[in-house]
């Protein structure tokens, strides 16, 4: 996890983080996140170019002896990845037609905002 957040945090210099809220129950503590910068390193095979950041992240801590002992996360991935351009879409209704674009299915009226030859490869009706 630490080698994950040193990368994100290259990609990400200037990443900020707000704790919206946080809420202490016995050895728990979970809290709301706010995270926002601009993408100008690289990171998952994508070289950034000023992108805005900004998405919202949960943390629920385990704490044992005044130390985290345990951590889970769930993050707002999809908007992260539409805003770092590695996502060029929305995913297609029931019986639209809809092509590939990368690892997410978009609708066919949406391939005009995709961002070169990986998007839109393919029909593949959902």
């Amino acid at each position: 996890m630490l080698d994950a957040s040193k990368a994100f945090r290259t990609a990400v210099p200037d990443l900020r983080c707000e704790v919206r809220q946080m809420i202490v129950a016995g050895d728990r503590v979970v809290t709301h996140l706010h995270f926002t910068g601009h993408f100008i390193g690289s990171f998952l095979s994508k070289r950034g170019q000023g992108q805005k950041i900004d998405f919202i992240a949960t943390d629920i801590y385990s704490v044992a002896d005044g130390r985290i002992a345990e951590d889970w996360d769930v993050e707002d991935n999809l908007t992260f990845l539409q805003s770092q351009g590695n996502l060029c879409g929305l995913i297609a209704s029931p019986g639209e037609p809809a092509r590939v674009c990368g690892s997410a299915t978009v609708p066919v009226r949406d391939c005009a905002i995709a961002d070169g030859a990986a998007c839109c490869q393919a029909p593949n009706p959902i």
